[in-house]
């Protein structure tokens, strides 16, 4: 076990196992909210700025399309880009939205068990008479809430977007791409809590997830290209958040509960970083 050689993580896990568990969320929370909103409002003022954009450039986009290769519609959701939720969805909901909500999920779950036993307050914690279940639900509850922070900000930025440009995208929709981000966003962080319960170190846990999450937007966008491949897509998480194109086609309940079960999964209680010292 790393040694603590901080004063501040000796005071900071006292107060731990004197509050209890509960303690976890809500420092969680507090410590990282700033970059939740940070990460969301960025992708709300994109979105509201990219929506107004659509109507000056229609007609170009719809000579793009007529010229771009399946492959290129395929890194770009696979939507008819000549539409306001086809233009959101290549130009933020495809790659730069979700990338930015990775980056921010995976810090987020790399933190939550290698940060943890890098400070050295993770064993001590799992010491105090709570349960292990509570440890894991209470982590779990505090990614959702970072998560869901930034993931209400983006829905506010492109509805506002929306009314702005008079692109009369379905509200239904734009509240269907942000909860797939959202789940999309927990389920890489609670991978990124796996691996770093795995190795014991933040960086490496998320450089790890990171080029995992790399690999997963290359399975899940080219894969499909190929008829006899075109399956093994589905191991990805990234098709289950980007294969429906929900801003285009609304909710993919099943597609959501696989996000929702990747998450659960990975932070089991049963896995032996949640096990006390």
């Amino acid at each position: 076990m790393t040694v603590v050689s901080t004063t501040t993580a000796p005071a900071r896990l006292s107060s731990l196992q004197r509050a209890g568990v509960s303690t976890v969320a809500a420092r969680d929370i507090a410590e990282r909210r700033t970059m939740a909103t940070f990460v969301g409002a960025g992708i709300g003022v994109f979105a509201l700025g990219m929506a107004p954009l659509f109507n000056s450039i229609e007609q170009l986009l719809a000579d793009a399309m007529a010229l771009f290769p399946e492959e290129m519609t395929a890194v770009i959701g696979g939507v008819d880009m000549a539409t306001p939720a086809g233009w959101l969805n290549a130009e933020i909901f495809s790659v730069t939205a979700p990338a930015a909500i990775l980056a921010m999920a995976i810090i987020i779950g790399a933190r939550t068990v290698g940060g943890e036993e890098e400070a050295g307050t993770l064993h001590p914690l799992l010491g105090t008479p709570v349960s292990r279940t509570r440890v894991a639900v209470e982590k779990l509850l505090a990614m959702a809430v970072l998560v869901a922070i930034a993931r209400a900000l983006v829905f506010v930025g492109t509805i506002v977007g929306d009314a702005l440009a008079g692109t009369d995208i379905v509200w239904s929709a734009i509240a269907a791409v942000a909860a797939h981000l959202a789940l999309f966003g927990i389920a890489f962080g609670a991978i990124a809590t796996a691996v770093g319960a795995a190795v014991g170190r933040y960086k490496l846990s998320a450089v790890a997830t990171g080029v995992l999450a790399a690999l997963a937007w290359v399975t899940a966008t080219f894969l499909p290209l190929s008829d006899r491949i075109a399956d093994a897509a589905k191991a990805s998480p990234w098709y289950y958040y980007a294969s429906t194109a929900p801003i285009a086609n609304g909710f993919a309940w099943g597609h959501l509960a696989a996000l929702a079960g990747i998450a659960v999964r990975r932070c089991h209680p049963d896995h032996r970083h949640l096990q006390p010292a």
